[in-house]
């Protein structure tokens, strides 16, 4: 019986030009290393597979990358998980019309300031967070949204296999991920404006959508697309007691390689980040 087990064993062994093949074509830490440095060439400030405690069931986890990026007084901090998927097997995102309901995201104004304790000087942080609402938001009505994803393949009988297993574990990582950058959002050393994005990164050519009216009738063709949201409604409380703020991430950003770009420029505009007269009533310590 061993010597059967260690002949079984011998012919499925992988040696080094199979690592190889595998290296080439399914390395999804290759993917991230690209994702990592198209980040960088981006202007993000990025750390790479650390570990994280998850808010949900407390067992350790580990994020791909975390990435931030400073415009003037505002902040977006990305929980950005990567997957590999290829084009035999592709993402399809199924979109309707965005609900009122559903547009809005979340801003998180932080601002240090110092206090002395027993002549000792404290570093100490006031945040506010604010809701910004349709249609400043930069997740407007009526635009498509995502609300179900599935990874499509032949069954090999002239049907289709479909679920969501893998990419929604890509999904839950990146929305658990999200809750450390909170903190983080809400103990930087300059006054900011902050918002907290969850990112999965597929490869080119393999995120599709199949849009509907709101009646339920296609809107068109499956087409492909380098980018698209998808609404969680998620929130997260850090911190305790008078100590603590509950933020809400309402959409998760799902976007190709190509389209990484993509991120940094809808969050920089003016409206997503800094709505008219609200830092100023915060600078004034309301």
């Amino acid at each position: 019986m061993k010597n059967e087990r260690k002949g079984k064993l011998k012919g499925d062994s992988v040696d080094a030009s199979d690592l190889g093949n595998y290296q080439r074509s399914r390395s999804d830490f290759e993917f991230e290393m690209k994702v990592l440095k198209k980040l960088t060439e981006l202007g993000f400030t990025c750390h790479h597979a650390g570990t994280y405690s998850d808010p949900v069931t407390s067992k350790l986890r580990q994020f791909d990358i975390r990435a931030h990026r400073h415009w003037e007084n505002r902040t977006l901090f990305l929980a950005v998980e990567c997957k590999l998927i290829v084009p035999g097997n592709p993402l399809v995102v199924s979109r309707g019309p965005r609900r009122i309901a559903e547009s809005f995201h979340e801003v998180l104004f932080h601002r240090p300031r110092e206090r002395e304790v027993n002549r000792i000087l404290l570093m100490e942080s006031d945040w506010k967070n604010y809701r910004i609402r349709n249609p400043k938001s930069v997740y407007v009505a009526k635009d498509l949204v995502g609300k179900r994803m599935d990874q499509v393949s032949h069954d090999g009988k002239g049907g289709f296999n479909s679920g969501d297993k893998e990419v929604f574990d890509k999904f839950s990582q990146a929305t658990s991920s999200s809750c450390d950058l909170v903190w983080q959002a809400m103990s930087g050393p300059v006054e900011s404006a902050n918002i907290v994005v969850p990112v999965v990164v597929v490869p080119d050519d393999v995120l599709w959508c199949i849009d509907y009216e709101e009646d339920g009738s296609h809107s068109g063709a499956p087409h492909l697309v380098q980018n698209t949201e998808f609404f969680v409604s998620i929130s997260w409380t850090v911190g305790s007691g008078t100590f603590s703020v509950r933020y809400w991430i309402s959409h998760l950003e799902i976007v190709t390689y190509s389209g990484l770009s993509l991120i940094g420029e809808k969050f920089a505009k003016d409206d997503a980040m800094d709505p008219f007269d609200i830092i100023p009533a915060f600078s004034e310590g309301e």
